[in-house]
Parts: structure tokens; C-alpha cells; sequence
């Protein structure tokens, strides 16, 4: 939440928001038009590298046994 908020409030200040209140755009259109098709791209890299830190998190605590005994699995 913490990066979309970011990149919001950095991307709420560009020109292109400008222009779309100057139109007499709706918050919510560009709220759904011109920010979240800029802000998609962070978030959807910050999902994936979080998957994969919590992938191998999983992996190197099963290596040490410490992990979930094998007929239960991981991935509830």
C-alpha cells in the first residue's frame, strides 16, 4: 500500500492530471483513466517480487526442516 500511495501522490501531481481537471474530468475518471494505468506496473512488480521472497522463504525453511511436514501443504 505503502508504494501505490507513493506513486499516486507523485503521479497526481503530473501535467496530464492537470489537463483532465482543466477538461472538467471527474475524480473518478481520473482516478481510473489516468492514474491506475500508471501506477498498474509498480504494483503488479512489487506483487510478483513479493511471491518470490515468500516462495524461497518456504523453500529454505522445508530445507531445514522447519517447514510443513509433507502431506500438508505449503499453500493453504
Amino acid at each position: 500500500m505503502r508504494i501505490v500511495r507513493g506513486l499516486t501522490l507523485e503521479a497526481k501531481e503530473r501535467d496530464y492530471v492537470y489537463a483532465a481537471q482543466t477538461r472538467g474530468e471527474r475524480s473518478w475518471w481520473i482516478i481510473v483513466v489516468e492514474l491506475l494505468p500508471n501506477v498498474r506496473g509498480a504494483d503488479i512488480v512489487d506483487a510478483c517480487l513479493r511471491r518470490r521472497y515468500t516462495t524461497v522463504a518456504i523453500t529454505t525453511l522445508t530445507f531445514l526442516g522447519l517447514g510443513l511436514r509433507p502431506p500438508d501443504p505449503d499453500w493453504v
